[in-house]
């Protein structure tokens, strides 16, 4: 009938289970993470404690002496990804995470990830110049969140959006997640990423993001959710 919902799951668990996954079952959703990183500084901005044209000079003096590029980027360029800061999650830099699973499976902090970011090089554009998707942008934001509100992301995250909406299958993780808690996916990814998908030695392998530490992404992709949330 009309009021019937129909609910398909297909897939398998990573090896060596490879069992049927059901539609209860969690993932790290990644970059689905950065809406509700967008509407935790959003949140901010409506309260006013933040304001969208606040400079990253202003907000987050240590991480500009490391960026020195990044003085006068606003609030607001982080959210549109009107930066011009380099994405240290670039498809190269995913290549070498899914074939180092020492780098894999770090536990990064903020610091780590700064210097990830200054290694990419110089911005790509001047702050507002341009547009370009960057993962760095929104691992910003989650600093400046803490920053400002004194609370660690985790909490944010659990008592801004997910208690609020009744997303009791949602979490913000800082760590590598309990198998329990999180089902992982097994699929493929492109060995070689940089490459067109039809370049010759441009090979599918076989990965899954279980043993992924979500601490590198960071407010840029570090919530595990199920469908129905």
């Amino acid at each position: 009938g009309k009021a019937d919902t129909v609910v398909v799951a297909n897939g398998t668990s990573p090896p060596p289970t490879s069992t049927p996954v059901s539609a209860t079952d969690k993932y790290l959703i990644g970059p689905n993470t950065q809406m509700m990183t967008a509407v935790l500084v959003l949140q901010l901005v409506e309260q006013g404690q933040l304001s969208l044209s606040d400079t990253l000079g202003a907000k987050l003096p240590g991480v500009v002496r490391q960026l020195p590029y990044a003085q006068a980027v606003t609030v607001g360029q982080l959210l549109e990804h009107r930066s011009g800061i380099p994405d240290y999650l670039s498809p190269s830099k995913l290549t070498y995470l899914c074939q180092d699973t020492a780098a894999r499976t770090k536990q990064y902090t903020p610091a780590d990830v700064v210097r990830l970011i200054k290694a990419e090089g110089p911005a790509n554009f001047a702050p507002g110049a341009d547009f370009e998707l960057s993962n760095s942008n929104y691992y910003l934001a989650g600093l400046l969140l803490e920053i400002e509100t004194g609370k660690d992301l985790y909490h944010l995250f659990e008592d801004k959006i997910f208690a609020p909406l009744g997303m009791c299958h949602s979490r913000y993780l800082n760590a590598t997640p309990d198998p329990v808690d999180f089902s992982g996916f097994c699929g493929y990814d492109l060995r070689g990423i940089t490459h067109s998908i039809t370049s010759a030695g441009a090979v599918w392998s076989s990965s899954s993001t279980q043993d992924y530490n979500p601490s590198l992404a960071g407010a840029a992709g570090a919530v595990v959710s199920n469908s129905a949330d």
